[in-house]
Formats: structure tokens, C-alpha cells, sequence
């Protein structure tokens, strides 16, 4: 009898180690995956911002919109001190350059696009490359808010020392996309 409960207390313990280090193992290989999606965005958003400077340099040169200058060059500026800031702090500083770069085009005669097409098509490019980017790491912060949500990572993940991260969003998007997710 001493034997037996010997072993049902062995399968249990080993029950116990396999459950909490399968989960540890998933937390661990997700929080990789957030870093390296993170590090993917933010290069995307270097070279989005440098393509935003090389519209504005277009800008400058042919002369438009002249009054949309300042306000463009502020937000690189916002952008390129919020980089190390988190996702939150570059989301924001993307909605100032897309609003700076709105008014621009807004300000522009539509038969004047030409003169600067080149330098549109190569900001449109960075900016495809960079949605897509943040959708990818949003996906990601997603599913790991969902699995810490379950009582069987949310245990492990407080003994591993992994918590939630906040997505590439504004504060409105923010709201909008835990709503989405029922988060």
C-alpha cells in the first residue's frame, strides 16, 4: 500500500513538473517572439520616419506646403525621442506625423503631387510595411494577454517573472483593439 501511494505521489509530482515548465516554456518562447516582433517594428518605423524625411526634404525643395514644415519636422522629432520609449509612446508620436503629414497633403494642389511622387511612394511603402509590422506584434500581445488570463500560465508567470505588454496602439486604438479582443 505504502508503494502504491509512493508512486501516485511520483506521477503527480512529475504531473506538477511537466504542467509548470511546458508553461513556463511557452511564456518564455512568446516573450522571445515580443522582442523580436518589437525590434521588427521599430526598424520599420527608423526607416518610416526616414522615409517622412525624405517627403519633407521633397517638400522643402519644390516649395509646398510650407506651412506644414514645422509641424512635420516636430513630429520626426517625436518620433525619434519616443523610439526608445515603448509602444505606446511611438504610437502616440505616429498619430502627430500622420495628422502633420495629413495637413500636408490636404494644403498640396493635386496636380503638384507629381513633383514629389517619388518620395509619396516610397513614405506609402514604408507605411504598408510598417501596419503590417504592428499587426503582427499586436497579434502577439494578444495571445499572450489571453494565456496569462488562463489560470495555468497566469500561476507560472508570476514564479517566471513574465507580465502582459502594452500593444503598438494609440490610446483610442488601444481601447479599440482590447475591445475587439474581449481583453
Amino acid at each position: 500500500m505504502e508503494l502504491s501511494l509512493a508512486a501516485v505521489l511520483v506521477v503527480v509530482a512529475l504531473g506538477v513538473a511537466l504542467f509548470v515548465w511546458r508553461s513556463k516554456r511557452d511564456l518564455r518562447r512568446t516573450e522571445l517572439e515580443l522582442e523580436a516582433r518589437w525590434q521588427e517594428a521599430l526598424q520599420a518605423a527608423r526607416e518610416r520616419r526616414e522615409a517622412a524625411q525624405g517627403l519633407l526634404d521633397a517638400l522643402k525643395q519644390v516649395g509646398y506646403a510650407p506651412q506644414s514644415h514645422a509641424p512635420i519636422a516636430e513630429a520626426l522629432d517625436a518620433i525619434a525621442e519616443a523610439e526608445g520609449g515603448g509602444p505606446a509612446a511611438l504610437a502616440e508620436a505616429d498619430e502627430r506625423l500622420r495628422a502633420a503629414l495629413g495637413r500636408a497633403y490636404a494644403a498640396m494642389p493635386p496636380d503638384r503631387m507629381r513633383d514629389v511622387q517619388e518620395a509619396h511612394e516610397r513614405l506609402a511603402e514604408a507605411e504598408d510595411e510598417l501596419d503590417l509590422l504592428r499587426q503582427r506584434y499586436n497579434d502577439l500581445v494578444v495571445r499572450q494577454s489571453r494565456r496569462l488570463g488562463r489560470f495555468r500560465y497566469r500561476m507560472v508567470a508570476r514564479w517566471a517573472k513574465v507580465g502582459a505588454h502594452e500593444p503598438y496602439a494609440s490610446k483610442a486604438g488601444r481601447e479599440a483593439l482590447l475591445r475587439r479582443h474581449r481583453l
